[in-house]
């Protein structure tokens, strides 16, 4: 099992038996630091990683939801969910999960309060982008994380300066980062420029099936607290 680390985008934890160590460090090609304890803490922060990588894309990290279905970028209506909180200490595992119904409601370019003259000739010149100073109503969060971002640009291509060359990149991108299959073909897809402020001046692009304008609305089913396993 491992988790990458908040702190840095370079380092992982791993865990992993002592006697598989080894070995396991050269498989994967690892640079690795000393071995140490695993401690509760780190354990119950691997065992959450890994699982949530290995259902994907069947549920999908949504915020602190996770959403059923590799379509469900695109579905119009409901759909199940689950929050998940493991907690781990040094002798039980327990594991909580809240279900649920939820529903997203994607961004569209008019949510953004666009200036009459700028807005319509977005419409009707599919080369037109929009500018920041354009924009009445910037504020939208985006997923995985459903954060709070500054929609700083809307265009109907990916930005030339920005790391993805093609859409079948920024396929490939959410696929291996996230676990999200995008759909086939971006027909009518609109890319925004999202800013966060905690991040300096770097600029993401997100297509419009990543970009909610406000959080899912939620419908509360049951929930349940079990003890599934005893560390040994």
């Amino acid at each position: 099992m491992m988790s990458a680390m908040h702190s840095t985008l370079s380092w992982s934890n791993l865990s992993i038996r002592l006697d598989g160590y080894s070995h396991g460090s050269r498989k994967l090609v690892l640079r690795s630091a000393s071995p140490t304890l695993v401690s509760p803490a780190m354990y119950q922060a691997c065992l959450r990683y890994t699982l949530v990588a290995r259902i994907a894309p069947n549920w999908n990290k949504t915020g602190e939801w996770l959403i059923q279905g590799r379509d469900f970028l695109t579905s119009n209506g409901y759909v199940n969910a689950v929050k998940l909180d493991i907690t781990v200490n040094q002798g039980e595992m327990y594991f909580s999960l809240d279900a649920t119904t939820v529903k997203f409601l994607p961004l569209q370019v008019e949510d953004l309060d666009i200036y009459g003259k700028c807005y319509k000739e977005f419409m009707e010149n599919h080369h037109a982008e929009i500018d920041e100073c354009a924009i009445g109503s910037p504020w939208s969060h985006v997923l995985p994380s459903m954060k709070k971002g500054k929609v700083v640009g809307v265009t109907r291509t990916l930005p030339q300066n920005g790391p993805f060359k093609s859409y079948k990149d920024l396929k490939r991108h959410w696929k291996n980062t996230y676990g999200y299959r995008l759909p086939d073909s971006d027909d009518g897809v609109i890319y925004y420029q999202v800013h966060f402020r905690p991040l300096g001046g770097r600029i993401f692009t997100y297509p419009s099936f990543d970009t909610f304008l406000v959080h899912a609305n939620i419908f509360p089913k049951r929930k349940f607290c079990r003890n599934v396993h005893t560390l040994k």
